[in-house]
């Protein structure tokens, strides 16, 4: 067991993952806490995998054999990973690094789940989403109220977080494998009465996402009317997702990392 797991899911970036692992490694080293990176290959091409021999000492390779999609590589992080807060972000890290302190410390002071949201006051952008980024998020945040049956929020920010053992009940629940994921652990958390927070992010780096609006938009439409369905039959909803709630906290001033800005 460790304070931390960083859980960064790539495809055919091998370079970017090997640049994000050490950022990472250098980065929570300086904390004052156990942490592991966990690096989920969603089946790249051999030449485009993360080489597990160049990577940090506290940094590790999950590697997929073949291709199923962002949802399918994070759930198989979540049920790899041995932190007490299990934090899952984008290769490029494109929401900086002191979102994850924000993320740790919150779901330590008592959160079961974390959620950034780029919508909130306080929230910045250094680098700005294309205008297909912003129109595709604009369209599928109404979706997912009208189709999900969610109310208006960022779904679709990549930075989350989970206590551990809220994580351990809640991913074999996850049946989604393509990018409506998000919106199943938003489903997931609701049917399930989760103390979800949502954090301000800075958006600091630019768009690498492997989304394609035109090929991709059916495929997300009907992964929310399946949602839906299986909220309605009751899928989420979890007696072991009731139990891990509250389990493994610690009290709200207790959960200032060394380092950490304030």
């Amino acid at each position: 067991m460790v304070d931390l797991s960083i859980i960064v899911p790539t495809y055919q970036a091998k370079a970017l993952a090997h640049r994000s692992a050490a950022i990472l490694h250098d980065f929570l080293g300086g904390l004052g806490l156990t942490f592991e990176v966990i690096l989920v290959d969603d089946g790249s091409d051999p030449e485009s995998r993360p080489d597990p021999r160049r990577l940090p000492a506290e940094a590790r390779l999950v590697q997929l054999p073949v291709n199923r999609g962002k949802g399918s590589a994070v759930r198989t992080g979540l049920l790899d990973a041995r932190g007490r807060c299990r934090i899952f972000t984008d290769v490029d890290l494109p929401y900086g690094l002191n979102s994850l302190v924000t993320c740790y410390e919150t779901i330590r002071g008592g959160a079961d789940f974390v959620y950034g949201d780029r919508s909130l006051p306080a929230s910045t952008l250094v680098a700005r989403p294309s205008w297909r980024r912003r129109l595709s998020s604009v369209v599928f945040r109404s979706a997912v109220s009208t189709i999900a049956g969610l109310r208006p929020t960022d779904t679709q920010c990549g930075l989350k977080g989970f206590d551990g053992a809220v994580a351990d009940a809640l991913a074999p629940l996850l049946q989604t494998d393509h990018f409506a994921f998000d919106v199943e652990i938003f489903r997931c958390a609701l049917d399930n009465g989760l103390d979800g927070r949502p954090i301000p992010v800075q958006l600091v780096n630019g768009d690498v996402s492997t989304v394609r609006l035109l090929r991709d938009s059916m495929t997300m439409f009907q992964d929310l009317v399946t949602i839906r369905r299986r909220a309605m039959r009751g899928d989420y909803r979890s007696a072991a997702v009731t139990r891990a709630r509250q389990s493994d906290k610690v009290e709200p001033g207790a959960a200032r990392l060394r380092g950490a800005a304030s």
